[in-house]
């Protein structure tokens, strides 16, 4: 997709940052990005929602623990729209929990996962095909939809901001 941008539009400069969606909201408010393409988390209300996905409860198969016991998950820190999801979900259900591992990124949830200590929260079509869905296995309550949206600088370059936007939403990857 990029590569199709660039060649359709060389004298256009592009530099792709990828970091966590406030983060990079954060730095498109400050005028340090153009156009972000993150996950909308609540309170962000402006952009243009792009898609949406089903977020899922992903472990790995040789994950067991006992239906009485805490759920044990693996997270994000605060804030954490995922996080928050799992533990909303978990209280609504009546479901006891518990944070068994803190990571900072994707990176540190799969290995956390892998690894068996606890469940995680993932977008149904992103998650790795080593790790099960396990709603259902382990009588996990449902979990809410996730919005990916595009948003971007008033102040960029239009033509640019929106070669770029059409680029990322005709992409069969998005």
């Amino acid at each position: 997709m990029l590569r199709d941008f660039r060649r359709r539009n060389p004298r256009v400069d592009v530099e792709v940052t990828v970091g966590q969606s406030a983060a990079l909201v954060r730095r498109l408010k400050a005028g340090g990005l153009d156009l972000v393409y993150v996950r909308r988390e609540p309170g962000i209300e402006d952009g243009r929602v792009v898609r949406r996905e089903q977020l899922i409860w992903g472990a790995h198969p040789s994950l067991r623990f006992d239906a009485e016991e805490p759920v044990p998950l693996v997270t994000y820190p605060r804030p954490s729209h995922s996080r928050q999801s799992a533990i909303d979900a978990l209280e609504e259900a009546g479901r006891r929990w518990r944070t068994a591992c803190t990571v900072r990124d994707i990176t540190g949830v799969l290995a956390a996962v892998r690894a068996a200590l606890g469940v995680a929260v993932f977008p149904a079509t992103m998650m790795p095909g080593d790790l099960e869905r396990v709603d259902g296995a382990l009588r996990l309550p449902p979990l809410g939809v996730l919005e990916f949206a595009l948003l971007d600088d008033p102040a960029a370059s239009r033509p640019a901001v929106e070669a770029l936007s059409a680029a990322i939403t005709s992409s069969p990857l998005v």
